[in-house]
């Protein structure tokens, strides 16, 4: 047990060079122990050796999971973005045509705006990812004929 808190301990300047940020290294370095602690027996009898190369793999696979998962995660700003299509819209404008939404479509459309993946809105408004779909699809028509007009 000792040993696996001095190992996990050791890590945390490989997770900083992983991460090349401080807070996203302790957060590596949590979910690390908890991936060891909530297995213990499995860690109990390596040598020290074997725990360092197996703490420093799993801590790299981690990393790899973490990156992947934030490499799928669309960042999407509220705020008017400076570019063709939303470059001319202020804020304003955009609160009154969602506000002409039904209250299914702003809530679809405002989760697919946070990042979060048809199947995930689907999960948390209990509805079907088709429907999802669709109802996305809807707010986007109404939003451009209102924002045209």
């Amino acid at each position: 047990m000792n040993n696996l808190v001095y190992h996990i301990t050791r890590l945390k300047y490989y997770a900083l060079s992983l991460t090349n940020d401080v807070q996203d290294s302790k957060d590596l370095l949590q979910d690390l122990a908890l991936k060891v602690f909530s297995n213990l027996s499995y860690w109990e009898n390596k040598t020290d050796e074997q725990l360092r190369c197996l703490l420093t793999l799993t801590i790299k696979r981690l990393h790899i999971d973490w990156w992947r998962k934030e490499q799928r995660t669309v960042k999407i700003a509220y705020n008017p973005v400076e570019n063709d299509a939303w470059g001319r819209i202020e804020k304003m404008e955009l609160q009154k045509a969602l506000l002409n939404l039904s209250e299914t479509q702003r809530l679809c459309f405002r989760l697919r705006l946070d990042g979060y993946p048809t199947k995930e809105i689907s999960s948390v408004l209990s509805l079907k990812t088709n429907n999802v779909n669709q109802y996305l699809m809807k707010a986007k028509v109404k939003l451009r004929k209102q924002i045209a007009a």
